[in-house]
């Protein structure tokens, strides 16, 4: 009888000190063993006066949940979808959206994708608002939010290359020199056709105003 609880008592403490180590070891026990990895790629597109997201596929999923929302971490929405795309009509003009994507398995669900971030506008007039937006954002050091306002001016004027030199000088400031040197040699290309064109139409003009 005394070895029996003996053996039981050793089990435990062995029990006990494996639950220590696997916790010391950082291993997440918050979802069960087998779940989904969060799906990679997330991206997202203006379309009309909605968006669509494309991810890429997670191996064995059979369904895939869509977050929105328009503060950062908290998505007041959701959908569920079999395809690797969603299209989300009707958002509201002009205002910031955070999207992001798990995926689910027969033994749960993954933890939730790299959000993406955009402004849902589609006006190539209001691009020059988008760009000062993001000039002012800079100057407060707000550097996440002018980078977001910068790309929405781009996206909807995509050959001004004063945005292009602006989203080039905030990459420097996060220190994301690669994307920075390729906005800059963006805006210096379409600096150097501006600069043709115009060169262009003033021949043009002189030889028209000789005849």
């Amino acid at each position: 009888m005394k070895n029996s609880k003996l053996k039981r008592h050793l089990i435990i403490i062995a029990l006990t000190a494996l639950l220590s180590i696997s916790c010391n070891l950082g291993l997440d026990t918050s979802k069960p063993l087998g779940t989904p990895s969060p799906p990679r790629n997330l991206r997202v597109s203006i379309q009309g006066n909605g968006v669509e997201l494309m991810w890429d596929p997670v191996p064995k999923a059979i369904k895939y949940t869509v977050f929105w929302g328009s503060e950062d971490g908290e998505f007041r929405n959701l959908a569920d979808t079999i395809q690797l795309s969603m299209k989300l009509p009707g958002l509201k003009k002009g205002q910031r959206y955070n999207f992001a994507i798990s995926a689910w398995n027969e033994k749960g669900e993954s933890d939730y994708s790299k959000e993406a971030v955009i402004l849902n506008d589609y006006d190539p007039a209001l691009a020059p608002h988008y760009l000062d937006m993001g000039k002012e954002l800079l100057k407060r050091g707000n550097y996440l939010d002018a980078l977001l306002y910068f790309t929405t001016a781009i996206r909807l004027d995509p050959n001004n290359p004063e945005a292009y030199n602006s989203r080039g000088r905030l990459n420097e400031k996060l220190s994301r020199f690669e994307l920075a040197e390729r906005d800059f040699e963006k805006a210096r290309s379409l600096s150097s056709e501006s600069a043709i064109i115009n060169h262009s139409a003033g021949s043009l003009n002189s030889s028209t105003d000789g005849k």
